[in-house]
């Protein structure tokens, strides 16, 4: 397995790549749908490797729930903040119109907080990207600054991680959900575009949420 390779100056060591979990270990389930057939981004691969390597462990007792799906509910914002509004804990999942994956961990629900100095959200929470269906590269908090997450009605954008040379988030999405971009961030120390592109089409985009 090919891994990252950080030369000796580097301050942020390489994040790691995260091989498939195990047949024997534990299946995460999510919740049943009921009258629908739009297809899902989320794996059991998916599900495993953020649960071994990053997700507080109160989430491997947990079912994961499908909260907002763009392929199922449509390119509405206020949507999204209905169905995500009494979940605090989420996971946002991204498919791009050339198939690149990537998503965020975020610890408070998803409520409009307008205003560019507006950001919250806790430490708890990463980024990270899927390499291979098989494999996941995620990126924790370097405490260098607490620009975790961003919600804003006005412009129905949603953000996560900043404070890089160019002033680029780590994830936004925008535009109703047809469009985003990426670029590198000091809030998780990814030096590079998550998905390895700076703009980018969203074919899917889905939000999880965890039940007892």
């Amino acid at each position: 397995m090919d891994w990252v390779h950080v030369s000796e100056s580097s301050s942020v060591p390489p994040p790691p790549i995260i091989p498939p979990s195990s047949p024997d270990t534990f299946a995460p389930e999510i919740e049943p749908e009921d009258g629908t057939s739009a297809e899902f981004i989320m794996t059991q691969t998916i599900m495993k490797n953020l649960l071994e390597n990053g997700l507080p462990l109160i989430h491997r007792f947990q079912k994961w729930k499908r909260l907002f799906s763009l392929l199922r509910d449509g390119c509405s914002f206020l949507s999204l903040l209905s169905k995500c509004a009494s979940h605090r804990r989420t996971i946002i999942l991204i498919q791009t119109t050339s198939l690149k994956t990537f998503g965020a961990y975020s610890t408070e629900s998803w409520s409009n907080r307008p205003g560019p100095a507006n950001f919250y959200g806790s430490g708890e929470s990463f980024v990270f990207e899927i390499p291979t269906p098989s494999s996941l590269k995620m990126y924790k908090w370097t405490g260098c600054n607490n620009f975790f997450q961003l919600c804003d009605q006005d412009t129905s954008r949603i953000a996560i991680g900043g404070g890089g040379e160019g002033g680029e988030f780590a994830i936004c999405v925008e535009d109703d959900f047809n469009r985003g971009t990426s670029g590198p961030t000091e809030t998780y120390g990814n030096e590079m575009p998550l998905g390895g592109e700076g703009w980018f089409e969203v074919l899917n985009f889905e939000v999880y949420g965890f039940v007892s």
